[in-house]
């Protein structure tokens, strides 16, 4: 049987997979995928998603970088849609015109 299969030091075996070009961690069945030239993580849980997204911005925060929004794909909104921050009176309404994580506009794409 031909596989092709890669060594990561940190999480050992991923195979890939040649139908949709990602690689597929075997023993936990996690599956990374590649865009605009790095590898994420799927996610299937948000605190899992929320995790990865303050790592981000802290790794930003001391490169001396400021993030101004969030991008997320599609299949995760409805994983952080109770994670957002509340929109309860008129001022946060106006402030938060597109839902917010972190305080920071989130967009689907």
């Amino acid at each position: 049987m031909l596989t092709e299969a890669y060594l990561c030091p940190r999480h050992g075996v991923f195979e890939a997979d040649p139908i949709t070009g990602s690689l597929v961690h075997p023993d936990s069945e996690r599956c990374w995928h590649h865009w605009q030239g790095n590898w994420y993580q799927q996610h299937r849980d948000p605190e899992g998603l929320k995790v990865e997204v303050y790592q981000a911005l802290d790794h930003l925060h001391y490169q001396g970088f400021r993030a101004i929004k969030l991008t997320l794909a599609h299949r995760y909104e409805t994983l952080v849609q109770p994670h957002l921050e509340s929109q309860s009176d008129w001022w946060q309404q106006i402030y938060y015109a597109k839902p917010r994580l972190y305080g920071l506009p989130l967009e689907a794409v």
